[in-house]
């Protein structure tokens, strides 16, 4: 049925448009595993002529504590990339499923976790620019059209008509809710950051910046990194603080800053 899915939605013909891109779930990928025994093997394979990027809109199995990362290298790796634009790491927070990189604190401090490091290590390890260059073979690709053929699963429909609107949704979309509490975008100007963070030992970080990129620039692993740990431990915690008192020894850390993934298209999202 995933692979169904994913023609159901990047199919074209005359009269119906296709999805932007397509994401998938997939926590198949535990400790050290390996590409072809989490299966990422077989999902290159499937995804190699699909006509829309593919990434992993979730990722990163907490079965084996601490996670490792493993996959990133597979991931990000001359193989997937042939068919997979990477994927978002699952998640940014800590909570109660414990998949977080980061603890927020109630006291406003944050704790950078050891996955958080883990993760890093492994983006270190990246060859950004064979990542970058285009992927002629890819891009080339044309979609199918859509034919009830591209479906094996009787479970799942063979319709591509896409249903009516109900009443009073063109207008929604045009005009969206009214009096509706909408955000807005602001100006981001650079410099120290007050908030105090500490990592997995419980050393305050110091010194981190956040540095305005000039339009077109990427935040590269290990392309703007600040801040440093002293000797001495702090103290992060709030009613959820998991960082510790033991000292370590001076070191730089790369703290970079993640965006957030955002797109008003289709996604089709598929837990493996």
């Amino acid at each position: 049925i995933l692979m169904d899915t994913l023609n159901y939605f990047i199919c074209e013909d005359d009269e119906n448009s296709s999805s932007d891109f397509f994401g998938l779930n997939s926590y198949s990928w535990c400790g050290k595993s390996s590409y072809t025994k989490s299966g990422f093997d077989v999902l290159t394979e499937d995804f190699a002529n699909a006509s829309v990027p593919v990434f992993f809109s979730e990722y990163g199995c907490n079965e084996v504590q601490p996670r490792v990362f493993t996959e990133v290298e597979a991931l990000y790796g001359a193989e997937m990339t042939q068919s997979f634009s990477g994927g978002l790491v699952y998640e940014w927070t800590q909570e109660t499923n414990d998949y977080g990189l980061v603890e927020l604190h109630d006291n406003g401090t944050a704790t950078l976790l050891v996955d958080y490091d883990n993760l890093m290590a492994q983006y270190s390890k990246l060859d950004m620019a064979r990542i970058q260059a285009s992927n002629t073979t890819q891009t080339s690709v044309q979609p199918p059209k859509c034919d009830s053929s591209l479906i094996t699963n009787s479970t799942f429909t063979d319709s591509f008509d896409l249903p009516k609107r109900p009443s009073k949704v063109q207008d929604m979309i045009d005009n969206g809710l009214p009096d509706a509490k909408t955000g807005k975008l602001v100006d981001v100007k650079g410099g120290p950051i007050s908030q105090k963070i500490y990592n997995a030992n419980g050393q305050e970080v110091t010194g981190i910046k956040l540095n305005v990129l000039a339009s077109g620039e990427s935040n590269t692993p290990g392309a703007h990194t600040s801040g440093s740990t002293s000797g001495s431990s702090g103290s992060g915690s709030g009613s959820s603080s998991s960082g510790s008192d033991k000292e370590g020894a001076a070191g730089t850390i790369s703290v970079p800053f993640v965006a957030l993934l955002s797109a008003a298209s289709f996604m089709a999202l598929f837990m493996l």
